[in-house]
């Protein structure tokens, strides 16, 4: 008796340990393929702004033909100043180069003035596009990308001298206008954060220097040399990689 009443236990037991397990949702083994590993190589666009200081150093050649004897006048100012760029990076190891093109576009303007024995000089530089053809160096922290940068300039600037004088109360102006495009040279360095696979940010400090251009002669004989023409450019912005 006792035999045969541990034998139904123990079916009940079996039967309900298999309606159990049947009840239980079947198991996966779905397996995830390893994340994507990040590189910084290939092609990419990107937008910034930021904020641009300008400088240069202007000497009065000649007035009514001969030596002005002027001193030198400074002229320096700011603006702000949007971008549009296209590059392209190669990684390897944790080394990372490149080149890069941009363009922008900048309200800056420099101005100064300088005053001997009732006689005036007023330096007004504008600048309006520049552009920018550049190498890039750089070591890549996984996502984050620290790297140097420097090659050609190139910006149209317009450059104007007023030499304003009183004989006798009476106001005389010589102005000489100087409308250029100008080359130079470029180099600076930042930082550059991805944030996806596709999207990083970037923050930049570049500093140009445009060289020294000498204007025409005005109705007076007045000529300038606008030397020394540098600007330093600070702007943050967002790259998209292909």
């Amino acid at each position: 008796m006792k035999s045969a009443i541990l034998a139904t236990v123990s079916a009940f037991a079996l039967t309900g340990s298999f309606a159990i397990a049947a009840d239980l949702p079947a198991r996966t083994n779905k397996l995830q393929g390893p994340a994507p590993v990040f590189t910084w190589s290939g092609l990419y666009v990107g937008a910034s702004l930021g904020g641009l200081t300008a400088h240069s150093k202007v000497d009065e050649l000649t007035y009514y033909g001969t030596a002005a004897g002027f001193p030198m006048t400074s002229a320096n100012g700011a603006g702000a100043i949007a971008s549009l760029n296209l590059g392209y990076n190669v990684q390897v190891g944790n080394i990372v180069t490149g080149v890069e093109a941009d363009i922008g576009w900048t309200n800056a303007r420099a101005r100064g003035s300088e005053f001997v024995s009732g006689e005036y000089n007023f330096i007004r530089i504008d600048y309006s596009t520049l552009g920018s053809l550049r190498a890039r160096l750089g070591y890549a922290f996984d996502r984050l990308l620290v790297y140097g940068t420097g090659g050609l300039a190139m910006a149209d600037v317009k450059s104007v001298g007023d030499h304003q004088y009183l004989p006798g109360g009476t106001p005389y102006n010589g102005i000489a206008i100087h409308n250029h495009s100008r080359n130079g040279w470029i180099f600076g360095g930042g930082l550059e954060y991805a944030v996806t696979q596709n999207y990083s940010l970037k923050a930049e400090a570049l500093y140009q220097d445009l060289g020294n251009v000498t204007s025409g002669v005005a109705s007076s004989g007045c000529r300038f040399g606008f030397k020394k023409n540098t600007s330093s450019i600070v702007r943050a912005g967002v790259n998209y990689k292909f």
